[in-house]
Formats: C-alpha cells, sequence, structure tokens
C-alpha cells in the first residue's frame, strides 16, 4: 500500500519507541517495551501518529491472513483444502485441536495475533490523558482510528472464540493483571460498540485512504449489533447504521466487478469507492501481496483454495459468469483434484508466469460496499420477517452488476426462503473474503450448512453446536490457569 500508515518501512523506525513484544512468561498480556516514558512519547503529534503506525502494524500480520481464509474454508463443502499445511486441511473437514498451529500461540496464531493488535492499541488508549500540544480534532480520530481496530480484534477473537479475556489496557502486574479470565461474549461486544460508537461520532467521513473512516466504523458496528447475543443485538440500530451508509453515497459499486481485482492490469483496491476497509498490502522479501494471493496461485508450490466442481457448477447454474470467471480459473492440472484454482486477488502474470506467483498487488478487503448492501438486505428482512421490496432491491443492486437475473419479490414471500437466497449470494460475491462462517453463525445457519468431511471431502456429518467456537491454543491454557477450553475440545 503506498500509504504511509502501512510501510513497513517507517513502522521498523518508530518500533525502539512503541512496539509490544511478548514476555516469555505471559503470551496474553504484552508488555510494551519502550525506552521513553508515555509522557514523552505524547508530549508530540508525531510521537501520538507514531503510536497510531504501532496499532495499524500488526494488520499485515498472518493471523489477518488466517481470518481472511479460515471463514471460507473451514468445513465448507464447496471448497477442497490444498496445500501442504496440515493444519488448514483439517480444518476444511471440520477438525481442529488446541494444537493446530492456526489457533494456538504463536507469532503467526489467529489468538496471538490478534491480541497484539489489542494490546497495542489498548497502549495509545490508555495514555489519552498524557496527549499533549495536538489539535483536538486530530487526537478524537486518531483514537477513534484506534478504537476501531481494537474493536476488530475483538470482533475476529469472539467470533472464532467465544468468551474471551477482556484487557482495556496494557499489562502493569504480574500480581494483577498476568491470570485474566474469559470475559463473557455479550460483555465482548458491549465493548465493541462503545469503541465503534466513539468512531462513528469522531471518524471523518470519506472513502478509504488507508486511514479508518466513518463508514467503516458504521458497517463493523452494524454487523456487531447483527451478530451480537441479546440483549446486546439491536437490528433497529444496525439497520440506522446501513441506512446512513447508503445514504451518506460516499461509496459506490464498482462497475465492473473485475476491477476490484488485479486481472484489468491496475489495482483498485484502495482506490475503488466500493473499499470500505481494506486489509493491507506487505512485503516480505521477494514476497509482495497478501497471503491469499500467493497461497491460491496456481504457481505456488502448494496452492491452497481449491473450489470444488459443486461450487463453479453453483455459478454456471445461477448464469454467473461475470463472477465466475473473476473468483475462478480452470488450469487442468493433474496434481490437484479440483482443476480449478482461486483467481481473486492474483496478478493476471500468475496464469502463465512461474516468476510472478509472489509479485500480486492486490490488497484484501474486510468491508466493502457490495457486503453491506447485502448486510442491509439482511437486516430489513429479518425486521420485517420476509423481504420488503427495499431488502430486494439491495440484492438486485448487487446482482445487476454481474448481470445475474433479478430477484422476483413474488418469489419470495417468507423469511426463510430469502435468507437462504442472501446466503447464496453472499457467497457467489465475497467468496475467499472471509466472511462465510461469520454470515452461517450470525444467521443460525452453521450447523445446517457446514459439514465434517473425510479424508477424501466426503460428507461424514453435519457441524456440531461446539464445533461453532474454535478451541483454545493449549499454550495459553498452559501459561493461563484461569482460561477453561471450550466445550468439546478436552
Amino acid at each position: 500500500m503506498k500509504n504511509k500508515i502501512y510501510k513497513l518501512a517507517i513502522f521498523s523506525g518508530l518500533a525502539l519507541l512503541f512496539l509490544a513484544v511478548l514476555s516469555c512468561e505471559d503470551l496474553l498480556n504484552p508488555i510494551p517495551q519502550t525506552s521513553i516514558s508515555p509522557e514523552a512519547a505524547f508530549s508530540t503529534p508525531n510521537g501520538v501518529r507514531s503510536a497510531l503506525v504501532s496499532v495499524y502494524s500488526n494488520e499485515t500480520m498472518w493471523a489477518a491472513y488466517w481470518a481472511t481464509m479460515l471463514p471460507d474454508t473451514y468445513g465448507n463443502p464447496d471448497v477442497s483444502e490444498g496445500g501442504d499445511n496440515a493444519g488448514t486441511i483439517a480444518a476444511s473437514h471440520g477438525i481442529l485441536t488446541p494444537t493446530t498451529e492456526i489457533v494456538n500461540s504463536g507469532w503467526e496464531s489467529i489468538w496471538d495475533g490478534f491480541y497484539r493488535s489489542v494490546s497495542n492499541a489498548n497502549f495509545l488508549i490508555e495514555n489519552e490523558s498524557k496527549i499533549s500540544n495536538m489539535d483536538e480534532v486530530e487526537k478524537k480520530t486518531i483514537l477513534a482510528e484506534a478504537r476501531f481496530l481494537r474493536a476488530k480484534a475483538y470482533y475476529l477473537l469472539v467470533n472464532f472464540f467465544g468468551d474471551v479475556p477482556l484487557l482495556l489496557n496494557t499489562f502493569k502486574s504480574l500480581e494483577t493483571d498476568r491470570f485474566p479470565v474469559r470475559t463473557p461474549i455479550a460483555d465482548v461486544y458491549a465493548q465493541m460498540i462503545v469503541d465503534l460508537e466513539y468512531g462513528v461520532t469522531n471518524l471523518p467521513e470519506g472513502n478509504f485512504n488507508g486511514h479508518v473512516k466513518k463508514g467503516a466504523a458504521q458497517a463493523l458496528l452494524a454487523k456487531v449489533y447483527m451478530a451480537a447475543p441479546d440483549p446486546v443485538k439491536n437490528y433497529t440500530r444496525a439497520e440506522e447504521l446501513t441506512s446512513d451508509i447508503v445514504s451518506s453515497q460516499v461509496y459506490e459499486l464498482e462497475p465492473n466487478y473485475d476491477d476490484l481485482w488485479w486481472h484489468s492490469g491496475k489495482n483498485k483496491a484502495n482506490s475503488s469507492k466500493e473499499c470500505i476497509y481494506g486489509c493491507v498490502l506487505t512485503s516480505l522479501g521477494d514476497y509482495k501481496g497478501g497471503a491469499v494471493q500467493f497461497l491460491s496461485s496456481p504457481r505456488s508450490p502448494s496452492p491452497w483454495f481449491l473450489p470444488k466442481k459443486s461450487l463453479v457448477g453453483d455459478f454456471i447454474k445461477m448464469n454467473d459468469t461475470i463472477r465466475l470467471k473473476s473468483s475462478f480459473m480452470f488450469l487442468n492440472e493433474p496434481a490437484y483434484t479440483t482443476g480449478y484454482y482461486l483467481y481473486k486477488f492474483t496478478n493476471v502474470d500468475w496464469r502463465v508466469n512461474l516468476v510472478a506467483q509472489m509479485k500480486g498487488e492486490n490488497n484484501e478487503y474486510f468491508l466493502r460496499y457490495a457486503d453491506i448492501l447485502l448486510l442491509r438486505a439482511e437486516i430489513l428482512n429479518e425486521i420485517n420477517t420476509g423481504p420488503n421490496q427495499e431488502a430486494i432491491d439491495m440484492v438486485n443492486l448487487v446482482r445487476r452488476r454481474a448481470k445475474v437475473a433479478d430477484l422476483k419479490p413474488a418469489e419470495y414471500t417468507n423469511k426463510e426462503t430469502f435468507l437462504l437466497t442472501l446466503i447464496r449470494e453472499r457467497k457467489h460475491e465475497l467468496i475467499f473474503e472471509g466472511h462465510l462462517f461469520f454470515d452461517l453463525k450470525r444467521m443460525g445457519k452453521a450447523t445446517q450448512l457446514l459439514w465434517n468431511m473425510d479424508d477424501n471431502g466426503t460428507k461424514t456429518t453435519n457441524f456440531a453446536e461446539y464445533q461453532l467456537l474454535f478451541p483454545l491454543p493449549e499454550k495459553e491454557l498452559s501459561i493461563n490457569p484461569s482460561l477453561v477450553q471450550n466445550e468439546g475440545y478436552f
């Protein structure tokens, strides 16, 4: 990403001041290591801005990539996990254990990665009173960005693990902070709401430019209100938020679906008015781009994300040619069983150029306008106990870009029928963008539509209720006796 907020070179230069590293004894509570006191660090505008860079820096970590990959592969009957990672292959079959590396503590795990985000955000937020010599509007904007990133981290943590320790301050004492307990999920959601409502009030409107904007806070907050348990769940507030996003006219659908990706020879992930909040571009040696790009390439040594013929066939059945061709490619290579590969996120050269497999340019999306239009349709369907005309219109806006036939209101006379249509539409529009698992949980359809599979990818059983949460990392359980494992993983 060209915007300076995401340049790791800048962050590296500031890391001596603000990087939070894990202590040897406690992986959950990083202790910020700094040679400068917070009073000195936050006494200048540049110091505060630098602290914000450290919060954004974690958006480039592997935890963010796991959070993009897993929701669309975990128990998804339409995906055949390729690659050479035993843990991700097992996850695609519905099998997770407390020692699986994608959940177990370490630099690349979901748990540890997002708690790093929380800690970096906490360091900035808890020092608000020490910020001086800064314009008040800019100060509140920076704090709102940090609060959004903290809420985003907790949104992913609770969706994967359920009750998690709610940490709102950096590690202060071994006596008081060493063994935090799990906080009820409703309380974690309530804190997300506080953080995101602060963002709605204090973030500026505008298109995504590497910094969080008001629309991102509104969009994530709507999802939080939809996904939260009672009594925190609030469909009315979610409807207001999505209505505000639509009426603001800040965002719009990219006219050509293919232009959302790299296929047309230009990167619009960060400049498109459809992008509400994007995940980041990073450079690790010769590897440039999002992990999804590299892992999906058919020229990768062990490509992952292999769509099954059943998924491709559903696109064909719906005459969804534009999204089919933008999402998948077919290469008849016998080393892999389906013949289909993910094309989203990849540079057009990756079809033929062995060298280019690590030179993608496209970022991944966390929130985009099509997602919110479909979310609004879901909200209206819920509030009205069935789809009204506006709900149908929201879906048809997305379908028309793909040149797929409009939904006809007469065919959707009840809530359940429309909900199943929404699930199918979201899968076609957003596949491999990190939504499916969260969508199905929010809609109450996960145990019905996610499966356990054998080594051949054949369904054995539907998901059990306990599989809607991941196991807590074994390493965290061994460090913190206050943590209790999720049911089903003992």
